[in-house]
């Protein structure tokens, strides 16, 4: 009995742990276009991140426009003849986070958007 009661500590505890870690995956893995245009500062662009990584797991940018890729998530950072950019803050996972994770948007020939994913600097 003991040690069922201590199997299920260790694993409540396991748990816990998961769940702070995760905290923001599981509180920005969806997207909400209102909350993407208010973390537009840079400070709070690294929680984007979820937001894009939702974006592309869902396929929820590709075929999409130009005008409706910028509908959907404002202006980019930078905007060329094949795609466009967004900043999603500082690069996760590194020590001194002085790149950034960018949201890279692809567009094809008929300018529908064939490609995204998340790449840094």
């Amino acid at each position: 009995m003991r040690r069922i009661l201590i199997v299920i500590l260790v694993l409540a505890a396991i748990v816990a742990a998961l769940a702070i870690l995760n905290r923001e995956r599981f509180q920005y893995y969806r997207f909400d276009p209102e909350l993407w245009m208010r973390l537009s500062p840079v400070r709070e662009r690294q929680k984007r991140y979820y937001m894009a990584r939702y974006l592309i797991d869902h396929g929820l940018l590709v075929g999409k426009s130009h005008t409706e890729v910028v509908a959907m998530l404002g202006l980019p950072e930078a905007d060329g003849k094949d795609g466009v950019l967004y900043d999603l803050g500082p690069e996760r996972g590194s020590l001194f986070a002085i790149d950034h994770d960018w949201l890279e948007i692809q567009f094809g020939h008929d300018g529908r958007v064939k490609g995204n994913r998340i790449r840094p600097d």
